[in-house]
């Protein structure tokens, strides 16, 4: 029928280009999945394509970013720690924008006391657990032949801030930070 013919251009697509722009435009697209992906309803990497099918006649993605997402990826992480933990959260955010405003010295060093800056951010997804955040930071990196706590240890001013803002605004500690890795399949904890 038409939509697994659908579902099979979608899953015969490309997924990972060379150039810059297109790293950058694969990114995009595996967060705007992220965003709105049902993880408890995926089981597997068909599952994930119904629901990226889905999220294209909605018009929340073209059917070229739905062909730059890896499927697969997505149905690993759901069905790994960071996912099944985010399946049993009772509250779990997703792409939470954030405006701060923080002592200057805190972002800038050698900033003169007493100078405060604006801080925004976007958080790719934090959930609640045992009254406290786990945060984590979605990327799309490629990391051939890097460590892969190196390749996420380059993340951690981003989710340092982003941590502190999740804390200041929710008067909540955050106990875990975590870098997913997409092209790993492996989230790497860093704080």
């Amino acid at each position: 029928d038409g939509s697994r013919r659908s579902l099979a251009r979608l899953a015969a697509r490309p997924v990972r280009g060379a150039a810059p722009k297109r790293a950058a435009e694969e990114g995009t697209a595996m967060h705007i999945v992220m965003q709105h992906v049902n993880l408890r309803a995926v089981h597997g990497e068909e599952s994930v394509l119904h629901q990226i099918e889905g999220m294209v006649a909605l018009g929340l993605l073209s059917e070229e970013q739905a062909g730059m997402v890896d499927a697969g990826a997505v149905a690993a992480f759901a069905s790994g720690e960071l996912g099944t933990r985010m399946k049993r959260a009772a509250t779990l955010r997703r792409e939470w924008p954030f405006t701060l405003r923080i002592g200057a010295k805190e972002a800038i060093d050698g900033a003169p006391p007493g100078v405060t800056v604006l801080v925004q951010g976007v958080m790719d997804a934090c959930f609640e657990e045992d009254g406290a955040w786990v945060l984590v930071d979605f990327k799309t990196d490629r990391v051939a032949g890097e460590p892969l706590e190196l390749a996420a240890k380059r993340h951690a001013g981003q989710l340092g801030f982003y941590a502190h803002a999740l804390k200041t605004l929710t008067d909540m500690p955050v106990k875990e930070q975590w870098v997913y890795l997409f092209r790993a399949n492996r989230g790497v904890r860093i704080g």
